[in-house]
């Protein structure tokens, strides 16, 4: 059981990853439509917010509150990564 939490959240973790990259990347909102909104066009703040609600949902959904902590845990710092990241290339 443990072996399977383990590679789910990092399934979790490395799938929201790519689906986001690919999502914004492939399919950019057009300006002045719905999605054009700062969650949805902006790579960080999809990214975070997307892998905040999924461990939330599936550490709820497996009564496994430290798989939700860790999951919490997991998505600021990598939002504060991302964070970070761009700052430091859009360095003017």
């Amino acid at each position: 059981m443990l072996f399977f939490t383990i590679f789910l959240f990092w399934l979790i973790f490395i799938s929201i990853f790519y689906g986001v990259w690919y999502l914004l990347e492939k399919y950019y909102p057009k300006p002045f439509s719905c999605f054009d909104l700062k969650p949805f066009n902006c790579r960080k703040c999809l990214t975070t917010w997307s892998m905040l609600g999924t461990y939330i949902s599936v550490g709820l959904m497996l009564n496994n509150y430290v798989f939700m902590v860790a999951g919490i845990v997991i998505s600021i710092l990598s939002g504060l990564a991302l964070y970070i990241d761009e700052k430091n290339r859009f360095k003017i």
